[in-house]
């Protein structure tokens, strides 16, 4: 009999555009300026620019294979050398992500599309009834599910913003969007008199907050 399995899944795409037609992507960074490609312990990790490298992760995978981050963090634990070469360990539930090609991934291998002192980023939860197939296969197999028989495949989206500062995470609501930007007066009582559909006025302050609310990358201000 089959299980219906749920998988977190976000494809490597340069653009996300919603529903209404906005596009939000936004990577400010200073010209020149990388994120350094590997797997970003906590949030801290990342604003410091000091992930643990591909040579340091200790995996039986191709660290050239461009799904290495997803088959290492499908893992219960990620091990790994530290600086001084001793070897540890640590649950991939509690990494805060990683970097590929100057993009920046949450742990369930989900772009985090805007970056700045509010942070936003999307899932895609793919419901599945195969019980042949892991989460590690749906990534790579996504693509091709809609040609094939048998499987039934079921979407949701999930949008979730990262207060920069302490690393927590919400839903993208009205209430903890108005719970992050509160502390800036002026801009939200600019927001609760804005004309507009609230989805629409999110989108708009939040990139009027990042804007009002620069954060400091390592040697880049963004």
């Amino acid at each position: 009999m089959n299980t219906q399995r749920t998988f977190l899944v976000l494809a490597f795409t340069a653009i996300t555009t919603f529903c209404f037609g906005t596009n939000i992507e936004s990577s400010p960074l200073q010209p020149g300026f990388r994120f350094k490609p590997g797997i970003y312990l906590s949030i801290e990790d990342w604003k410091h620019n000091q992930p643990i490298p591909k040579e340091a992760i200790i995996s039986k995978y191709d660290p050239n294979d461009p799904y290495f981050f997803i088959q290492v963090l499908n893992k219960k634990w990620v091990k790994y050398r530290d600086t001084e070469g001793y070897e540890q360990e640590v649950e991939s539930a509690k990494i805060f992500g990683y970097s590929i090609d100057n993009f920046v991934y949450t742990k369930y291998h989900t772009k985090i599309s805007i970056i700045g002192a509010i942070c936003h980023y999307s899932n895609i939860i793919h419901q599945i009834a195969d019980p042949n197939l892991t989460g590690l296969a749906f990534v790579a197999l996504d693509g091709l599910l809609a040609q094939q028989s048998g499987i039934r495949k079921k979407e949701r989206f999930r949008q979730f913003i990262i207060d920069f500062e302490t690393g927590k995470i919400y839903r993208f609501t009205e209430r903890y969007f108005k719970k992050l930007i509160d502390t800036d007066v002026q801009l939200y009582n600019e927001y609760k008199s804005f004309p507009g559909r609230k989805k629409d006025k999110m989108y708009i302050f939040l990139k009027k907050y990042n804007e009002r609310h620069p954060i400091q990358f390592a040697s880049a201000k963004i």
